[in-house]
């Protein structure tokens, strides 16, 4: 069962969210936020593009 919250306005929404995440360890800060990566992007596409480009500089 989920836990249920009501509040009086935005502002005091934003400020018990933002008690509730000061209150995690930053590993679980950490987890959260790959928790969101990993529904955000794919997973094929997961990973660094590789990007390249050559350059010729001229000598002086």
């Amino acid at each position: 069962m989920e836990k249920v919250m009501r509040f009086s306005s935005p502002e005091a929404k934003e400020k018990e969210e933002n008690a509730f995440y000061r209150s995690l360890t930053p590993a679980e800060r950490v987890k959260i936020v790959e928790q969101l990566r990993q529904a955000w992007i794919p997973e094929d596409e997961q990973g660094l593009e590789r990007v390249y480009r050559i350059v010729t500089v001229p000598k002086r």
